[in-house]
């Protein structure tokens, strides 16, 4: 998605089998090895053992999914509480009288697309004010979705590679003397 500028650069997506309304697209096109990139970037410094490849032969693929789909799930977390502080917390009322909070939903057909229930859908007649919103969520929204496969890595590291780095440590010191011996010099 690139930024947006005014009303038409907006995205739609339709909600179930409905009409078309303001939606973000948050589906994730990123791959672990990007992922990897990210959090050598920005987690410096960190064990040099901990590789891509490391990943790759330690975790199993159910568990990297597992890791995938629950920062998925705080990534959800994240929108709803952005669209929070975005649009407030409180309730709204609409024409039927019906009571809203505004809500982050997912849709389409992998669920790759986040709309807001309770805020005003009909685009043409938002003001700059309503326009600027939807722009700071969807801007963040996009954001959000593409730190997935860094989130990824980082449990990877911090909840895998560190912990396997301490069992493997407790077992050298509980070894006997001349077991650490023969282990260190082959």
């Amino acid at each position: 998605m690139s930024k947006l500028r005014n009303k038409d650069d907006i995205e739609y997506h339709s909600k179930g089998f409905g009409s078309t309304i303001p939606a973000v697209n948050v589906k994730v096109y990123d791959s672990l090895a990007n992922g990897f990139r990210k959090f050598v970037k920005y987690e410096s410094p960190f064990d040099p053992e901990f590789t891509e490849e490391w990943i790759e032969e330690n975790i199993s693929e159910e568990t990297l999914n597992r890791e995938w789909e629950f920062a998925c799930e705080q990534g959800w977390e994240e929108l709803q509480e952005l669209a929070c502080d975005i649009y407030g917390d409180q309730k709204i009322e609409d024409r039927s009288g019906r009571h809203y909070r505004y809500r982050v939903y997912s849709t389409g057909r992998s669920g790759g697309w986040a709309y807001i229930d309770g805020i005003n859908h009909d685009v043409d007649s938002w003001d700059a004010i309503e326009f600027s919103k939807w722009k700071r969520f969807a801007e963040r929204a996009r954001i959000i979705a593409d730190h997935v496969m860094f989130s990824v890595v980082w449990s990877a590291y911090y909840n895998h590679f560190e912990i396997a780095k301490e069992e493997e440590h407790d077992r050298l010191l509980n070894q006997e003397p001349t077991d650490v011996a023969e282990v260190l010099h082959g």
